[in-house]
């Protein structure tokens, strides 16, 4: 039987890092209350123990002294059936953790006629990448990010292919753009091809030292995967074993989108 079992009132969830060292490590709570008008959020993350740390030692891993965030606000009505399909995909709340678990993520659900239950989900792992969509969705809506945008083009001697990718948590959108020729295609694509399509994205291995702030001039395929840099394929991206061509698939995928 799912968590769906009555009208749910309020889900609670709480994870925290077990493993993972400072700066990474972190704690957070999300109260999300079904009302009518839609689903309120009361959202707080903490990065922890980072006190042990120099300032420069966070700067250097990618993060700012202001990480800790809170927002109250609400989500767009698409997250809402997500939400429900996630509870009815999860029979039980265990009490104890599995041994081998990395993070820590416990639900509290509250029903309007019957009693509440507590405990880690079966399908903890679910859980947790589903949480992290819910965050960067938390995060464009509270302007703390801006949205993902990632950026492939393909230059030879006489053309150059533009493909953008737009994924918009807030709403759990996805749309893909290719220009060519002064040509415009925009294809919206369903938010489940995000998750294997930033796999794709992210499988290659980066060197940021190679990489450019504006985009080369000469032939080549460059990507930019988020932060705004370019690297060329290559040259700034290389797959990450000789018996896995990760280049050759993202290349692959992102030009079937428009076959």
């Amino acid at each position: 039987m799912s968590l769906i079992k009555n009208r749910i009132k309020q889900l609670e969830i709480k994870f925290a890092t077990l493993v993972a060292p400072p700066p990474y490590s972190h704690e957070y709570r999300l109260q999300i209350d079904f009302n009518p008008a839609g689903l309120q959020i009361d959202f707080q993350i903490n990065y922890t123990e980072r006190e042990q740390l120099s300032e420069e030692e966070i700067l250097e891993e990618g993060f700012t002294l202001e990480d800790d965030f809170t927002w109250k606000g609400k989500l767009p009505k698409a997250w809402k059936p997500a939400l429900i399909d996630m509870l009815a995909q999860t029979n039980t709340l265990r009490t104890k953790q599995a041994p081998d678990s990395q993070n820590l993520i416990e639900l509290l659900v509250k029903y309007d006629e019957s009693d509440p239950q507590e405990g880690i989900p079966e399908n903890a792992e679910n859980w947790e990448y589903f949480i992290q969509e819910v965050i960067q969705a938390i995060y464009e809506l509270g302007q703390k990010e801006r949205p993902l945008e990632i950026r492939y083009v393909v230059k030879d001697k006489k053309t150059t292919q533009t493909i953008r990718v737009d994924p918009k948590f807030s709403h759990r959108s996805l749309k893909v753009t290719k220009e060519q020729n002064g040509r415009k295609e925009v294809r919206s694509l369903e938010w489940e091809e995000l998750m294997p399509l930033l796999q794709a994205v992210y499988l290659p291995d980066y060197n940021p030292e190679k990489a450019k702030e504006k985009l080369p001039n000469k032939p080549g395929k460059y990507i930019d995967h988020g932060e705004g840099l370019w690297y060329e394929m290559g040259q700034a991206v290389s797959n990450p074993s000789k018996k896995v061509d990760a280049i050759g698939r993202l290349h692959t995928l992102l030009l079937s989108y428009f076959n």
